[in-house]
C-alpha cells in the first residue's frame, strides 16, 4: 500500500466512524456537515506530500469533531434513524428500529445525500440541517431550526412535498416518546401529503388542517403557547426552553412543529401575522416552523417578500434538472452552502411498520408527571402551621420551572379576592387528582378547627372514600363496612355516590351555617370572619370548604329540588365569601339544564383542564376560549384567578396524588391528630350510595337500645324520636326504613292506633325489601315492653339457604319470642321449629280482629283493645299465595274469601291496633289481591317503593318518581304527613347474628 493510500484508509476510516456517530448526535450538527466539506476538499488534493501536509494540519481537528459528537450522542445502544435512507431494511424490522424513549431530541434532521469522493470512488453521507436551535460545546448557538423548502416551479413540487413528508416522518420517529407535537397544516391538499393516520394523536393532533379557519385557529394557538412559554416558564431565568428543560426535570415542555404544505395557501392576514411572529420568536420557546413555499403560488398583497423566511429559517431550494433529477440546494447559519439528493418519503409498508412502533412505545411510556412528594412540607413543623384568617392557601401543581400552582380562596395581602373555584375537564383530564391534590394539601397545611371540609361525589365513583376509612380501597366489595374511626379529621360530610336530596341537605346546612355565622359577627360588631377571630382569637371559627364533584346531577331534573338548590347556590356563592364558606363546583361539563348560569359570575377562580371549546366557553372568558387547546395531557390544568379572563391564565400541571399516595396521607393526618389531642366534636356523617345502610349505624335506635328501661310513649318522643304528630293515645309504634338520602336521621314510618295507618311495599328485590322488613321489625321490639306487642309473621319467600332473608324471620322469632308473641307462617308448615302454615297465621290473625271488632261494635268508644298488632304479610308475586288469587265472577275477577277478610282487615284493623305490613312485587299483583278496587290503596297511609314503572309509581305515589330509582334505593310516601316523599337507603338484611345480639340486649334490659 501506497503512503497516499495509507493516508486515505486513514482518512476513509475516520468518516466511517463520523458517519456511525451522527445517528446518536445531538448537538454540532452544523461542525459536521462543515467537516464533511474540508474532508472533501482534502479527498480532492492528488499531491501525496500536500495530502500528507494537509492531513497532519486537519487530523487535530477532526477528532476533536469526533469528540464533540461522542459527547452528544443518547444513552440507548439503538440507532436512532437519523441518518437511515428510508431504503434500508432498518425501518422494516422492529428489532433495529425502535424510538427513542429518553434523552435529548436531535439536533439535526435528514434532508437528502451529499456525494462525496473518496479518491478514486464516490461515497454518499447523509446531508443533514439543523432541526431545532443546538447549542455547540463552545456554547455558540445554531439558530434557528425553522425549515424552508422552496420551489420556483411547478415539475418541483412533488419533490418538495415527499421531501416535507420524509422530515415529517422522520422528525416523528427520531424524537423521544412524548417530547414532539406536530401541527400540520395541507390546504390544497386536503391531508393527502401527510399520511399520518395511526399516529397517536398526542403527537400528530387530531387531524390535519385544510380550511382558513382552522389555520388561524392553529397558528393563533402556537403563538398564545410561545407567549406563555416566554413570559411564565422562561422569562428572565432562562434563555430558551432548553434551558428550562434542562433546569426542571419533573416536566418537560414538549417541542411543538409545524408542518405546511404549499404554502401561502390558506392563509388570512392573521394568519400571516402569527406566523411571522412564530418564525422570529418560536425558536426560544421550542416552536419551529418547516414549511414548503410555492413560489408558482401568488404571494398575498399583504406579504411585502418572503425576507422574514430568508432570515429566521434555512432555505432549501428544490429543482429538477433538464434530465429529471432532483436536487436540493441550502444553506447552513455557517453560510456553507450544498447541493444534496433528497430523501423520497418512506414506502406505505414502512410508514405503517413505524406507525405500529411507535404506537406501541406511546402507549407503554407514561407522561411525565408532578410527584406528590413535590408538594410535601418537608419541615414537620409547618403540618397544621397555617391559619385561615385571611384565606386558605395550599399547592396542588407546577407551573414552569419553580413555580407552584396554589388553590387559594380568600383575601390576599394585594387585595385580591378569591371567593369559589369552578373546576371543568373531560373524563380522563385529571379532575379528580386535582379535587385530591386539593383536599390532601390543605390538610397537610390547616388544622381541623383552620378548615372544615364537606366532599360530596355525584358519580358512581369512590374518589371520596379514603377519607371516610383509608384503609379500605377495594372497589369490588363495596358492601364492606367503613371504619370511620380513622377518618380525615377536617371532613364534616362525606358522600360517594351521592344523591340529589342530600347535595340538597349539604346545601340547606352551609346556609344554616352561613345564617348562623352572619347572626354572630353583627353582634360582634364586625363585617367578615377576619374581623371576627382579629377580636375574638380563641373562638372558633374555621373556613368551610365543601367541594361538590359532578354537581350537575344535582340538575338532572326541572323540579322544586333544582329551584331549591340554585337559590341556595347563588346565596352562598354571592355571600359566603364574608362568612369564610368557600364552594369547589367540579363537573365534566359546564354547559348544565336546569343550572342558573348567571350563578357562574360569583364563581371568581376558573379552573381548566383538557375539554372541547363549547365546554370552554363556559369556564373562561370567550375571548380566552382557544387557550384551551394547549391542555395536551391529562394533568394539565389553566388556572385562572379572574373569571376566566384573557391575560391571567397560569398554565401548569396537577401533582399526581396516586391511591397508594392518598392513603398514606390521610393515615399521616390521622396520626398528627391523635399527637395533636384533636377530638372531633360531632360524628362524620357518611353517606355511601353504593351499599346497603346499616340498622347498626341508626343513632335514634342506639340511643333507644342503650336505655336501660323502657320508655314511656311520652318520654320514648321526648328523648328519643321528636314527631311533632305524635298522640300517645295512638299508642305509636316507630319503624325504621333506612338512612335517609339527606343529613339527619333515619328514615321511619310511624304506626298510630287510627284509619290507614298500615304499610304497603312494592317492589321486586327481595334483598332490598327484607331488610326494610327487618329494620321495621327490629325497631318496633325496642318501642314496647314485653308483651305490649304481637306479631303475625307471614313470610312466603324462597328458601333458599344462599339467600340472607331466608332465616331472618325465624331468627327474630328466636330472639325476640319469649318477650313477645310471635307467629310464624311459611308455604311449607314444619313442626319441629314451629312454623305454620300461612293461611293457620292469617287465620289467627283474622281471629284476633274479628275478637276486637265485636268489641267496637258492643262499645263503640272502647280503645283498649290490648297491645299493637302487627301483620306482616311478605307474599311478592301472587303464585305464592293461591289462597289471595281471585276468582272468576259471573262477569269479571272477583276477591277470593282469604282476600276479602285481609281486605276487611286493612281498611279496618289499624282503629283496633292491628297494623298490617303487605310487600307485593308489582302494583299489578296489588290490583289482582282487590280485583282492580281502586279505593283499597287509599288504607295505605305508609308506601313505599323500591324501582316501578312510570305507571306503577304513579299509581302508589301519585309522581313518578320512583321510575329513576338505582339500587339500594327507595322512596316513602307518609300520606298522613306533610313531609312528601322521603328518599332512602333501605337496611341490609341483618343477619341471624345481628338479630341475636339485639335480642341478647334487650332480654337483658328485661331481666334487670
Amino acid at each position: 500500500m501506497s503512503k497516499r493510500d495509507d493516508i486515505q484508509a486513514k482518512i476513509d476510516e475516520l468518516l466511517r466512524k463520523q458517519q456511525a456517530q451522527i445517528a446518536g448526535a445531538t448537538q454540532a450538527a452544523s461542525v459536521i456537515q462543515r467537516d464533511y466539506l474540508r474532508m472533501k476538499q482534502i479527498l480532492e488534493i492528488r499531491n501525496p506530500e500536500t495530502l500528507e501536509s494537509v492531513w497532519a494540519e486537519y487530523r487535530p481537528r477532526l477528532e476533536n469533531t469526533l469528540k464533540i459528537i461522542n459527547t452528544s450522542v443518547l444513552s440507548q445502544e439503538e440507532p436512532t434513524g437519523v441518518t437511515q435512507s428510508w431504503n434500508e431494511p432498518f425501518w422494516m424490522n422492529m428489532d433495529s428500529f425502535q424510538p427513542p424513549l429518553s434523552g435529548l431530541p436531535p439536533g439535526a434532521v435528514r434532508v437528502g445525500e451529499l456525494r462525496v469522493p473518496l479518491g478514486r470512488s464516490e461515497g454518499r453521507t447523509p446531508a443533514l440541517i439543523p432541526i431545532r436551535a443546538i447549542k455547540t460545546r463552545n456554547g455558540q448557538w445554531h439558530v434557528p431550526g425553522h425549515i424552508i423548502l422552496e420551489t420556483q416551479k411547478e415539475n418541483a413540487r412533488k419533490t418538495a412535498l415527499g421531501l416535507l413528508q420524509s422530515i415529517a416522518i422522520r422528525t416523528l420517529c427520531t424524537f423521544p416518546i412524548r417530547t414532539m407535537r406536530g401541527i400540520f397544516v395541507d390546504s390544497v391538499g386536503m391531508g393527502n401529503n401527510f399520511p399520518l393516520k395511526g399516529f397517536p394523536e398526542l403527537m400528530v393532533g387530531p387531524k390535519v388542517y385544510t380550511r382558513s379557519d382552522e389555520i388561524r385557529e392553529q397558528l393563533r394557538v402556537l403563538t398564545v403557547h410561545i407567549e406563555q412559554i416566554i413570559q411564565k416558564y422562561l422569562s428572565a431565568n432562562f434563555k430558551t426552553i432548553e434551558d428550562f428543560n434542562a433546569e426542571k426535570a419533573l416536566v418537560r415542555e414538549p417541542y411543538r412543529y409545524l408542518f405546511i404544505a404549499d404554502f401561502p395557501s390558506g392563509f388570512d392576514l392573521q394568519a400571516l401575522e402569527d406566523l411571522t411572529s412564530i418564525l422570529k420568536n418560536g425558536a426560544r420557546a421550542g416552536v419551529y416552523v418547516i414549511l414548503h413555499l410555492d413560489r408558482t403560488l401568488e404571494r398575498p398583497h399583504t406579504l411585502k417578500d418572503y425576507a422574514v423566511f430568508e432570515h429566521y429559517a434555512a432555505r432549501l431550494s428544490v429543482t429538477i434538472d433538464a434530465d429529471n433529477r432532483s436536487s436540493v440546494f441550502f444553506s447552513l447559519p455557517t453560510g456553507i452552502q450544498f447541493s444534496a439528493i433528497p430523501d423520497s418519503p418512506p414506502t406505505p409498508e414502512q410508514v405503517a411498520c413505524v406507525i405500529g412502533t411507535i404506537s406501541t412505545a406511546f402507549k407503554n411510556t407514561r407522561s411525565e408527571s408532578i410527584p406528590w412528594t413535590e408538594l410535601v412540607p418537608k419541615d414537620q413543623d409547618a403540618l397544621w402551621a397555617e391559619k385561615s384568617i385571611d384565606e386558605i392557601r395550599a399547592p396542588i401543581g407546577v407551573s414552569g420551572a419553580r413555580d407552584y400552582i396554589e388553590l387559594w380562596l380568600g383575601h390576599e395581602e394585594e387585595g385580591k379576592i378569591a371567593t369559589n373555584t369552578l373546576l371543568a375537564g373531560k373524563p380522563g383530564a385529571g379532575k379528580s387528582y386535582t379535587l385530591h391534590a386539593m383536599i390532601n394539601s390543605l390538610a397537610l397545611r390547616y388544622a381541623p378547627n383552620e378548615l372544615e371540609m364537606y366532599l360530596l361525589d355525584f358519580k358512581s365513583g369512590v374518589e371520596f372514600q379514603v377519607y371516610v376509612d383509608p384503609n379500605r380501597y377495594n372497589e369490588q366489595q363495596p358492601q364492606e363496612e367503613f371504619d370511620t374511626t380513622r377518618s380525615l379529621p377536617h371532613a364534616k360530610v362525606i358522600a360517594i355516590d351521592s344523591e340529589r336530596e342530600f347535595g340538597l341537605s349539604v346545601l340547606r346546612r352551609l346556609h344554616q351555617e352561613l345564617i348562623a355565622r352572619g347572626t354572630l359577627l353583627r353582634q360582634a360588631g364586625v363585617d367578615g370572619i377576619k374581623g371576627y377571630r382579629q377580636k375574638y382569637p380563641d373562638a372558633m371559627m374555621p373556613r368551610i370548604l365543601a367541594v361538590f364533584d359532578e354537581f350537575q346531577h344535582i340538575f338532572q331534573k326541572s323540579d322544586a329540588l333544582s329551584g331549591e338548590a340554585n337559590m341556595l347556590i347563588e346565596t352562598l356563592t354571592r355571600m359566603g365569601r364574608a362568612f369564610g364558606i368557600h364552594l369547589i363546583f367540579a363537573t365534566q361539563s359546564p354547559i348544565i339544564d336546569n343550572f342558573d348560569r348567571g350563578i357562574y359570575s360569583f364563581i371568581d377562580l376558573r379552573m381548566a383542564q383538557q375539554m372541547d371549546e363549547k365546554s370552554a366557553a363556559f369556564v373562561l372568558a370567550e375571548d380566552n376560549v382557544d387557550s384551551i387547546t394547549l391542555l395536551e395531557k391529562p394533568g394539565d390544568i389553566l388556572y385562572n384567578p379572574m373569571m376566566g379572563r384573557r391575560g391571567y391564565n397560569e398554565f401548569g400541571r396537577i401533582a399526581n396524588i396516586s391511591p397508594q399516595d392518598r392513603r398514606d396521607n390521610v393515615q399521616k393526618i390521622f396520626e398528627l391528630a391523635n399527637t395533636r389531642g384533636f377530638v372531633r366534636p360531632e360524628p362524620l356523617v357518611v353517606f355511601d350510595g353504593r351499599q346497603a345502610a346499616r340498622l347498626k349505624r341508626n343513632p335514634q335506635l342506639n340511643a333507644l337500645i342503650r336505655m336501660s328501661d323502657w320508655l314511656s310513649l311520652s318520654q320514648l318522643n321526648k328523648q328519643v324520636i321528636q314527631d311533632p304528630d305524635w298522640l300517645i293515645e295512638h299508642r305509636p309504634g316507630v319503624a325504621w326504613l333506612g338512612e335517609s338520602a339527606s343529613i339527619g336521621n333515619h328514615v321511619f314510618a310511624v304506626f298510630r292506633q287510627r284509619q290507614r295507618s298500615n304499610m304497603l311495599v312494592v317492589g321486586h328485590s327481595e334483598t332490598v325489601i327484607y331488610g326494610i322488613l327487618g329494620g321495621a321489625l327490629l325497631s318496633l321490639v325496642h318501642c314496647y315492653p314485653p308483651g305490649q306487642a304481637l306479631f303475625f309473621l307471614i313470610d312466603l319467600s324462597r328458601n333458599d339457604e344462599d339467600t340472607p332473608w331466608t332465616t331472618m324471620m325465624p331468627a327474630f322469632r328466636e330472639a325476640f319470642g319469649t318477650m313477645f308473641s310471635i307467629s310464624l307462617g311459611k308455604q311449607t308448615p314444619d313442626a319441629e321449629r314451629n312454623i305454620s302454615r300461612y293461611q293457620t297465621v292469617l287465620d289467627k290473625a283474622l281471629e284476633e280482629f274479628n275478637r276486637r271488632k265485636s268489641l267496637r261494635e258492643t262499645n263503640p268508644d272502647e280503645v283498649n283493645f290490648g297491645p299493637s298488632i302487627f301483620l306482616v304479610c311478605a307474599i311478592g308475586p301472587l303464585n305464592r299465595a293461591d289462597r289471595l288469587r281471585p276468582e272468576q265472577g259471573t262477569r269479571s275477577e272477583v276477591p277470593s274469601e282469604t282476600a276479602k277478610s285481609l281486605i276487611d282487615l286493612v281498611a279496618k284493623g289499624p282503629e283496633l291496633g292491628i297494623h298490617t305490613l303487605l310487600w307485593l312485587e308489582d302494583m299489578r299483583t296489588f290490583s289482582r289481591v282487590n280485583a282492580d278496587d281502586k279505593s283499597w290503596i287509599t288504607h295505605f297511609d305508609l308506601r313505599v317503593a323500591l324501582r316501578l314503572t312510570q305507571d306503577e309509581s304513579r299509581t302508589l305515589l301519585r309522581d313518578t318518581n320512583a321510575e329513576m330509582l338505582g339500587q339500594h334505593r327507595a322512596l316513602l310516601l307518609d300520606d298522613a304527613s306533610s313531609l312528601g316523599l322521603q328518599k332512602f337507603k333501605p337496611y341490609a338484611v341483618p343477619s341471624d347474628e345481628e338479630i341475636a345480639d339485639y335480642g341478647n340486649q334487650l332480654a337483658q334490659r328485661n331481666r334487670s
